[in-house]
């Protein structure tokens, strides 16, 4: 199934980037792959032309490079910051091929983003050296902002380069405790999941929640003009620099967003 194709950054980010901070943009067409038969499977024309865009309009490493469809921020370290030159074929290879196997029918990239690297407020790294930055996720609908949520839910989280055996860890349980079914010892209990990460993450976790969400007011007017600029429902993600300035580093249709359960979130006949 292919995506929306209002959730590709080249339909959003031309119509809200001369009204609202965002990072520098600049937006490569890629071609496809003649010697791959896989359905979207496409790669940059000219790799000295993306040399080019880096130094001269964006000002050198690092940057963000992602898709019109998706960045592979979850794998941060060998994808989506790309710190140099040398690291530049071998990351855009590793991105691609994440948007290739994003799901069953991989998303339907058409180009090449490179994006002015935004020094985020954050207090630890997860996944593949992702950092857990102050982030906000909004919805609005009609001109009108419906609710916001931190932008990482906890749940989610995960340590790939982290090893217990070596270093101190902390747990966090997710989920209630069930009872065991029938045939088990009766009474104990069983927990449903966890993850294990480097001690004290959890704090950290809720310290950069916290942040977010106490100066969620200096990205309202950011988001306001978003809802007055794009009709219908959306999701409006929302960044913090170290100084505390906000940008919007992304948009999606809203019915297709992650939206964690909220008594103000839209149901399809609302929308």
């Amino acid at each position: 199934m292919r995506q929306d194709k209002k959730t590709s950054l080249t339909y959003w980010y031309p119509k809200i980037k001369d009204y609202v901070r965002t990072p520098d943009t600049e937006i490569v067409e890629t071609v496809p792959c003649k010697e791959k038969e896989f359905p979207f499977r496409r790669v940059w024309d000219d790799i000295e032309e993306i040399k080019h865009i880096i130094e001269d309009r964006l000002g050198g490493y690092p940057v963000f490079a992602r898709t019109d469809f998706a960045s592979y921020k979850h794998n941060m370290e060998n994808a989506s910051k790309i710190d140099s030159e040398n690291e530049l074929e071998s990351n855009l290879s590793e991105l691609l091929y994440f948007n290739e196997v994003a799901s069953a029918m991989g998303l339907p990239y058409d180009y090449l983003v490179f994006r002015e690297w935004l020094d985020l407020a954050y207090h630890f790294k997860a996944f593949k050296g992702t950092p857990i930055a102050v982030e906000l996720r909004f919805f609005v609908n009609d001109g009108d902002i419906i609710c916001k949520h931190f932008y990482w839910p906890i749940e989610s989280m995960s340590f790939s380069n982290f090893d217990p055996e070596e270093e101190e860890s902390e747990e966090y349980i997710i989920g209630d405790e069930k009872e065991y079914e029938e045939g088990f010892i009766t009474g104990e209990k069983m927990v449903t999941n966890n993850i294990v990460g480097p001690k004290g993450w959890v704090k950290k976790w809720e310290r950069t929640r916290d942040e977010a969400l106490m100066i969620s007011e200096r990205a309202v007017p950011h988001v306001k003009k978003v809802a007055e600029i794009l009709d219908g429902y959306w999701s409006v993600d929302i960044a913090f620099t170290t100084d505390c300035i906000p940008y919007v580093i992304d948009l999606a249709v809203g019915e297709k967003s992650w939206h964690p359960e909220c008594d103000k979130e839209l149901n399809s006949e609302q929308i």
